[in-house]
Formats: C-alpha cells, sequence, structure tokens
C-alpha cells in the first residue's frame, strides 16, 4: 500500500492529462492523490481544475483535450505526448 509522508495510506492516485487535440502535445498534466478517508473528486471536477490551471498559465483552452489515466501509468522519467487518433498516452522517442 503506497503512503503519503509516510504516515496516511494513499486511497487513490490519478492523473488528468490535457494536451492539443491535433498534435498530441501535452500542455497540463495534474496529478490527484486522495487520502484514506478524504473525499474522492470526480473526473468533472478533476478536468475543471485541470483547466483552470491551464488558464492561469495563459493558455487558450480551446482546441484541448483531456485523457484520464490512473498514475501508475506514468514513469516521471519518461516524457509523453498523447496519441489523438487512439486518445491514448505514448511515450516520446528519445532524441
Amino acid at each position: 500500500m503506497q503512503r503519503f509522508g509516510g504516515n496516511v495510506p494513499v486511497h487513490s492516485a490519478r492523473v488528468c492529462v490535457i494536451y492539443d487535440r491535433e498534435g498530441g502535445h501535452i500542455r497540463h498534466i495534474h496529478e490527484v492523490v486522495t487520502l484514506e478517508g478524504g473525499r474522492e473528486p470526480s473526473e468533472r471536477e478533476i478536468e475543471a481544475h485541470a483547466m483552470e490551471m491551464v488558464k492561469r498559465k495563459g493558455d487558450d483552452p480551446h482546441g484541448l483535450g483531456v485523457l484520464h489515466v490512473s498514475s501508475d501509468r506514468l514513469d516521471r522519467r519518461q516524457a509523453y505526448r498523447v496519441d489523438p487518433s487512439t486518445r491514448t498516452l505514448v511515450p516520446k522517442p528519445a532524441k
């Protein structure tokens, strides 16, 4: 069981990816961790907060897509993009 700060068990960890629908470039990755006993937000709430973060950065939200993935699908050392045709997260090729 994953723990946050070594003390409180993690109930869930989810990721909302905001990306350009045309080319799949990721604009924002928003991770939400819910601790045991905490209120788990809905996907709609997570999306709304992620889009608010995009707007705060000055990005235009038009033309952006949303993809929800499990946190364990992300390798923090890997760069990703979204394949717009399949709406899946794919690793970017190494340069």
